[in-house]
Protein backbone atom coordinates (compact mmCIF):
# COMPACT_ATOMS: atom_id res chain seq x y z
CA UNK A 1 0.00 0.00 0.00
CA UNK A 2 3.08 2.41 0.85
CA UNK A 3 4.52 1.75 -2.25
CA UNK A 4 1.65 2.62 -4.03
CA UNK A 5 0.55 5.84 -2.86
CA UNK A 6 3.96 6.82 -3.08
CA UNK A 7 3.57 6.54 -6.73
CA UNK A 8 0.40 8.39 -6.29
CA UNK A 9 1.40 11.05 -3.74
CA UNK A 10 4.99 11.00 -4.26
CA UNK A 11 7.41 9.53 -1.70
CA UNK A 12 8.38 13.55 -0.87
CA UNK A 13 5.12 13.55 0.97
CA UNK A 14 4.82 10.84 2.89
CA UNK A 15 4.40 11.92 6.68
CA UNK A 16 3.80 9.02 8.86
CA UNK A 17 1.89 5.14 9.04
CA UNK A 18 -0.69 5.46 11.91
CA UNK A 19 -1.57 1.96 13.71
CA UNK A 20 -5.36 1.74 14.53
CA UNK A 21 -6.35 -0.45 16.88
CA UNK A 22 -10.29 -0.95 16.17
CA UNK A 23 -10.82 -4.15 17.61
CA UNK A 24 -10.27 -4.96 21.21
CA UNK A 25 -10.50 -8.52 20.82
CA UNK A 26 -10.33 -11.50 17.86
CA UNK A 27 -13.74 -12.01 16.27
CA UNK A 28 -15.45 -15.20 15.46
CA UNK A 29 -16.46 -14.37 12.38
CA UNK A 30 -13.54 -14.07 10.33
CA UNK A 31 -12.77 -15.40 7.39
CA UNK A 32 -9.05 -16.92 8.13
CA UNK A 33 -7.01 -14.10 10.01
CA UNK A 34 -9.22 -11.34 12.47
CA UNK A 35 -8.10 -8.18 11.85
CA UNK A 36 -7.73 -5.72 15.04
CA UNK A 37 -5.77 -3.16 13.57
CA UNK A 38 -6.14 -0.74 10.48
CA UNK A 39 -3.06 0.94 8.92
CA UNK A 40 -3.40 4.95 8.20
CA UNK A 41 -0.94 6.13 5.72
CA UNK A 42 -0.52 9.94 5.90
CA UNK A 43 0.73 12.15 3.16
CA UNK A 44 0.99 15.83 2.91
CA UNK A 45 0.76 18.51 0.07
CA UNK A 46 2.80 21.39 1.74
CA UNK A 47 4.81 22.03 4.32
CA UNK A 48 2.00 24.02 5.58
CA UNK A 49 0.81 20.96 7.47
CA UNK A 50 -0.15 22.16 11.02
CA UNK A 51 -2.03 19.94 14.04
CA UNK A 52 -4.88 20.87 16.02
CA UNK A 53 -4.49 20.08 18.67
CA UNK A 54 -7.02 19.82 21.65
CA UNK A 55 -5.97 21.79 24.54
CA UNK A 56 -4.57 19.87 27.70
CA UNK A 57 -6.40 20.30 31.32
CA UNK A 58 -3.90 20.71 34.31
CA UNK A 59 -5.37 17.26 35.40
CA UNK A 60 -3.92 15.68 32.20
CA UNK A 61 -0.39 17.01 32.76
CA UNK A 62 -0.92 16.52 36.70
CA UNK A 63 1.36 13.13 35.78
CA UNK A 64 4.01 14.32 34.10
CA UNK A 65 6.79 15.32 36.84
CA UNK A 66 10.18 13.94 35.51
CA UNK A 67 12.65 16.03 33.72
CA UNK A 68 15.77 14.78 32.39
CA UNK A 69 16.57 18.16 31.16
CA UNK A 70 17.22 17.11 27.59
CA UNK A 71 14.35 19.32 25.87
CA UNK A 72 11.78 16.76 25.23
CA UNK A 73 10.06 18.09 28.41
CA UNK A 74 8.49 16.17 31.37
CA UNK A 75 7.88 12.69 31.18
CA UNK A 76 5.94 9.79 33.70
CA UNK A 77 6.81 6.53 35.04
CA UNK A 78 4.01 4.08 34.91
CA UNK A 79 3.52 0.38 36.24
CA UNK A 80 4.27 -1.72 33.23
CA UNK A 81 3.34 -4.62 35.38
CA UNK A 82 -0.55 -3.47 35.36
CA UNK A 83 -1.77 -3.90 32.00
CA UNK A 84 -5.22 -1.60 31.36
CA UNK A 85 -7.45 -3.01 28.45
CA UNK A 86 -9.02 0.28 26.89
CA UNK A 87 -12.48 -1.80 26.71
CA UNK A 88 -14.20 -1.03 29.93
CA UNK A 89 -11.39 -0.46 32.04
CA UNK A 90 -10.82 -4.15 32.50
CA UNK A 91 -6.96 -4.27 34.26
CA UNK A 92 -5.51 -7.38 33.50
CA UNK A 93 -2.39 -8.32 35.91
CA UNK A 94 0.67 -9.38 34.16
CA UNK A 95 0.99 -12.40 37.09
CA UNK A 96 -2.07 -13.82 35.55
CA UNK A 97 -0.35 -13.69 32.04
CA UNK A 98 2.85 -15.04 33.14
CA UNK A 99 0.78 -18.08 35.20
CA UNK A 100 -0.36 -18.98 31.60
CA UNK A 101 2.88 -18.54 29.94
CA UNK A 102 4.70 -20.13 32.54
CA UNK A 103 3.86 -23.51 32.23
CA UNK A 104 4.61 -23.48 28.43
CA UNK A 105 8.31 -21.99 29.11
CA UNK A 106 9.28 -24.49 31.45
CA UNK A 107 8.17 -27.30 28.89
CA UNK A 108 10.30 -25.62 26.14
CA UNK A 109 12.92 -25.13 28.63
CA UNK A 110 12.96 -29.09 29.93
CA UNK A 111 12.59 -29.91 25.75
CA UNK A 112 15.75 -28.20 25.29
CA UNK A 113 17.88 -29.31 27.97
CA UNK A 114 16.90 -32.66 26.74
CA UNK A 115 18.55 -31.48 23.07
CA UNK A 116 21.67 -30.05 25.28
CA UNK A 117 20.73 -26.71 25.00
Amino acid sequence: MRRLCDEVFGEENFLAQIVWQKKYAATNDAKGFSTTHDYIVVYQKSTAFERNLLPRTAEMNKPYIHDDNDDKGLWRSDNLLEMQSLAGGIGAKMGAFLQVIKPVFAHLKQQFSKLGY
